[in-house]
């Protein structure tokens, strides 16, 4: 059998709502308006937490163990550009971009809750955001760039820049 905790702010159905050991069990989760899925969990009978697996569109999925598990989700509400950084006003042309890269990792801001929206942006960050909105995939060889440290934040994201034809430096041996 396979329990759902009930939830307030959504909704999580599962499917099978009976599984045998081995079975894919899918659930899904979908918040009300206004809230987003805060916590997702799984519990076998001993209280043991299952490995889940994030499908995309609220879809997750887990292979059954033998006996019961329970199925437990919380929802809160969703954040603002403004929950994350103090200087992004809900109604500026820029908030909703701010929220998807503070909500997907691409940037923490600078620091003390401030994003800097009107702060200039180096070559360096600038192909960092890249890097992690690619997913920040490790690059088969560091750049040979003569100011790039191979212990510098953006080392990674450089040299897989490169590798990417996204740029060739500034010209002798230097990423500036």
């Amino acid at each position: 059998t396979v329990s759902v905790d009930s939830s307030r702010h959504g909704d999580v159905t599962v499917s099978p709502k009976s599984a045998s050991k081995g079975d894919t069990v899918t659930i899904t989760a979908k918040p009300d308006s206004g809230y987003q899925l805060d916590d997702l969990t799984v519990t076998d009978k001993n209280g043991k937490e299952l490995k889940l697996t994030d499908k995309g569109n609220g879809k997750y999925t887990f292979k059954m163990p033998a006996g019961k598990v329970t199925v437990s989700a919380t929802f809160a509400p969703e954040k603002t550009a403004a929950d994350y950084f103090a200087d992004v006003p809900a109604n500026s042309y820029y908030a909703d971009a701010v929220l998807w890269a503070a909500k997907n990792g691409i940037t923490g801001g600078i620091g003390n809750g401030l994003f800097g929206p009107n702060q200039p942006c180096t070559r360096a960050q600038i192909v960092t955001f890249l890097w992690r909105a690619a997913g920040s995939p490790e690059p088969k060889a560091m750049s040979s760039f003569a100011d790039v440290s191979t212990d510098a934040y953006y080392a990674k994201a450089v040299a897989w820049a490169v590798e990417n034809g996204i740029t060739t430096g500034t010209g002798d041996g230097k990423f500036s």
